[in-house]
């Protein structure tokens, strides 16, 4: 009884944008394939009343979202644009490799497809080094690396933009490897999938160390 009051309470306070956002990509997914029996046998459920009602869950919960996200000064963070492009872009290759490759070849390109981005990342991260240390032992006299002195950022956007962008190609693998002879390679590339995500996720926290560090060198 408790357990059950406890859940009572906590849908009372969550916000209706997160839920909508919660309940609209559990419906998304019921209605490409997702199969889950617990309250519900979605086996049942219409696929495609599921996807209209996911879709329109999804897209009025980040509408709600819109005005706080909108409020925040992270808004001005001059990376978040490139952010952008880069999510949709490994978001199309990567449906576009797993759509149009079958078998080993699905598996070998997507792999090397990943390992593309991971190398791209390091040297992304290495350039940051670079002009950060050169920008520190010049004593802050020269044009200061992009973003080096933005104020606190908001992480925010990058949250809702990654979050659309891993939810995006997880279906996107998931979808494109239901038959065979690709479905032998989905544990596969969701492994691989899910090492370049942690390897990014790497890299970030490599970025604002060195940012971390080289504001302390210039602080009095």
């Amino acid at each position: 009884m408790d357990t059950f009051t406890t859940l009572i309470e906590t849908v009372n306070t969550t916000p209706f944008r997160t839920i909508a956002l919660v309940v609209g990509f559990l419906a998304l997914s019921v209605g490409y394939g997702l199969r889950i029996k617990a309250v519900i046998d979605v086996e049942n459920i219409n696929k495609t009343y599921a996807k209209v009602v996911g879709a329109v869950l999804l897209i009025v919960g980040l509408i709600l979202f819109l005005p706080d996200i909108s409020k925040q000064p992270g808004m001005a963070d001059p990376f978040l644009p490139y952010y952008f492009v880069s999510a949709f872009f490994i978001v199309i290759s990567t449906g576009s490799i797993v759509k149009f490759t079958t078998g080993k070849t699905q598996l070998v390109i997507i792999k090397g497809f990943f390992i593309f981005i991971a190398i791209a990342t390091s040297f992304i991260v290495l350039w940051r080094g670079i002009s950060v240390y050169f920008y520190v032992t010049a004593a802050g006299q020269t044009v200061p690396p992009l973003g080096f002195d933005r104020p606190t950022s908001n992480y925010l956007p990058y949250f809702v933009l990654l979050s659309v962008g891993v939810a995006a190609i997880a279906w996107l693998i998931y979808a494109n490897t239901k038959q065979q002879p690709n479905s032998d390679n989905r544990i596969a590339i969701f492994r691989y999938f899910a090492i370049l995500c942690v390897y990014l996720g790497s890299c970030r926290v490599i970025w604002e160390v060195i940012d971390l560090v080289g504001q302390k060198a210039l602080t009095p």
